[in-house]
């Protein structure tokens, strides 16, 4: 190359790059930023060069990262891209385990519907949202996008110094032409799962399917670590029909008579309790002497999963917290009533009916879990009974926060994951390079301990795990964790026989006055904007029943763009970033069965959310 042709060739990447920068600095900002201050550091591991006529990535050792040209490696990935791997993040070979609820809305049933039409069945693979996993120079971006004409786009790199220099020859501005983009480009944990959830969220019914390239082997990782927040950012984990029965059932409850506690705010209710907070993993049994001999000390707030393991051993709660919808927890109140009688009981507002007519209304007061019921009566971070117990207690300005039994983690050797179940599950760790996807319950990963190094956990626990990051800078409560299993954050590691406390509390007062105090902060009236609230959101029902039939959720989308402070617009969009994979595959295999599906099961849901509205209008 002569002097002249390198002269253009420096211009025309130079050329790329700034065309680059200021379509970020308008398009995307904070990755506009980013990329300023890493140039601003000067902190240089990989740098572009020319050599042997093409275009090379090397490393800080000099070492070449491609060793071919990027062009020619551009080509070879395009001529393979019905060879790539792809991320299946629906249920399409075995049905779910639906609750079948006679009078109650049941998503897993309305998936079950259509499991059943596409089981079995061959299911074409689908181009329509696409992740990068790596991006090296990123031509084979373009090369692809070409050839595939994808509606969206993931792009990740956790290198921002790689990712720099792709902008000397890539046109990220020519990607987004006929695409929608999200960048992950070197971003932690929780950043990259909201980057995820809002990839997910876009266009939802090409969900069923999305196609990923990995940029080299040195990306490998990135397949289990996006596995697993797809898994985690699923819609199936928290359906909407939890928030639909959190809805109905809470209206229900408070019309009969049940006080909802008003969470907006944080209270003062605990403010001088030691609170010993009681879940069901695998500690609670090994540390189970350290709670008899010190239940004076704290006030125990346990969850209803540990009442029949305290009852074995003759300790009594003084707040017991429920969170689930399912009938499981009347197994869990099977114990003598003393031990729960007496005590001030937090039940969730989509807690089952059965349960309710269970307990003493007197001693039982509901809150909202992740649903604000009424305006101002404030929700909770979490995602399962652990999570929002936690935030209820610093909502509550307890004086110290003692975790044992949320262990989140499973026992290599047994297999257990709850000290109050028998029941084992068959672990696997998950393989990268021969595991399509990752199973929820039974592949493991390793994450950091609370006591060991690491311990292995599941996707549902690391869900859990995640949320504590969530809470961890809400409220300031001294907490600690004396569990022997993952790290929780917020919460430093403690063993039960290094705490030195001695309270003595009176317990025969302690819950009579807990309740009275409770009740004074909770609502137990309707408000004259809480009922007009609540007929907007009927009205919003009446308006629904008439969409087009044809072309259901594209009609949805433009009411629910006009009404979207309503809570039943946010469940029923819910519904729909759930529903409509299923609903795009099952057209492949049967169109009119899966149309009547669509219409009937959305018709179905607004039908009973009308009926259960007129219940207290």
């Amino acid at each position: 190359m002569n002097d002249k042709q390198a002269k253009e060739l420096e211009q025309t990447i130079l050329s790329i790059y700034s065309k680059n920068i200021e379509y970020f600095k308008i398009e995307h900002k904070n990755l506009y930023s980013k990329i300023k201050d890493f140039e601003n550091k000067n902190y240089i591991q990989y740098s572009l060069s020319f050599e042997n006529n093409h275009f090379e990535l090397i490393n800080e050792n000099n070492t070449f990262i491609y060793n071919c040209d990027p062009f020619y490696d551009a080509s070879t990935r395009v001529d393979k891209i019905e060879e790539t791997g792809s991320f299946s993040i629906i249920k399409t070979n075995a049905l779910y385990y639906a609750r079948h609820i006679n009078y109650e809305v049941d998503g897993l049933k309305y998936i079950n519907n259509y499991i059943s039409l596409i089981k079995d069945k061959k299911i074409n693979k689908s181009f329509s949202k696409f992740i990068f996993l790596g991006t090296l120079l990123g031509v084979h971006l373009n090369d692809i996008d070409k050839k595939i004409k994808a509606q969206s786009y993931l792009i990740i790199e956790d290198s921002i110094d790689i990712f720099r220099l792709s902008l000397f020859l890539t046109d990220y501005k020519e990607l987004e032409k006929n695409s929608k983009l999200y960048f992950c480009i070197n971003e932690n944990t929780n950043i990259k799962a909201k980057i995820v959830s809002n990839f997910l969220r876009y266009l939802p019914q090409y969900n069923h399917n999305i196609s990923f390239e990995l940029a080299s082997e040195k990306e490998i990782y990135l397949i289990e670590d996006i596995s697993s927040l797809l898994i985690n950012e699923n819609e199936i984990n928290y359906p909407y029909s939890e928030y639909i029965l959190s809805f109905t059932r809470g209206l229900n409850s408070f019309n009969h008579g049940y006080k909802l506690l008003n969470l907006h705010k944080q209270n003062k209710l605990l403010e001088n309790y030691d609170v010993l907070f009681l879940g069901a993993g695998l500690s609670l049994h090994k540390d189970i002497e350290f709670i008899k001999n010190n239940q004076n000390n704290f006030l125990i707030l346990a969850i209803a999963a540990t009442l029949k393991t305290l009852q074995e051993h003759n300790i009594i709660p003084d707040i017991i917290l429920t969170s689930d919808s399912g009938e499981i927890v009347l197994d869990q109140f099977d114990v003598k009533t003393k031990y729960y009688s007496s005590s001030l009981i937090l039940a969730s507002i989509k807690t089952n009916p059965k349960v309710m007519n269970l307990l003493n209304k007197n001693n039982t007061i509901i809150f909202n879990d992740s649903l604000e019921l009424f305006e101002k009566t404030g929700t909770n971070t979490g995602i399962n009974v652990g999570n929002t117990a936690y935030s209820i207690l610093l909502k509550s300005s307890a004086k110290s926060i003692y975790l044992l039994g949320f262990d989140a983690c499973i026992d290599e050797k047994s297999g257990r994951t709850h000290s109050t179940k028998a029941d084992k599950i068959n672990i696997e760790k998950f393989d990268v390079l021969y595991d399509e996807k990752i199973d929820s319950l039974h592949n493991v990963f390793k994450v950091k301990g609370n006591f060991k190094e690491s311990v292995y956990t599941n996707s549902h626990f690391k869900n859990m795990i995640t949320s504590f990051y969530d809470i961890e800078n809400e409220y300031s409560t001294k907490s600690y964790n004396l569990s022997d299993g993952a790290y929780l954050a917020g919460c430093k590691a403690l063993r039960s026989k290094d705490i030195k406390i001695k309270n003595n509390y009176n317990k025969k007062n302690l819950t009579k006055e807990l309740i009275k105090e409770y009740v004074k902060e909770s609502k137990d009236l309707l408000s004259k904007k809480d009922k007009k609230i609540l007929k907007e959101n009927f009205d919003f029902l009446i308006e629904l029943k008439n969409l087009n039939k044809n072309n259901i959720y594209l009609d949805f989308i433009k009411k629910y763009s006009k009404k979207q402070e309503l809570i039943l617009a946010q469940i029923l969009n819910n519904y729909f970033i759930l529903i409509n994979p299923y609903y795009e595959v099952s057209k492949q295999i049967n169109e009119k069965k899966a149309n009547d599906l669509y219409l009937n099961n959305f018709l179905e849901i607004i039908g009973y959310l009308e009926l259960s509205l007129k219940k207290v209008l």
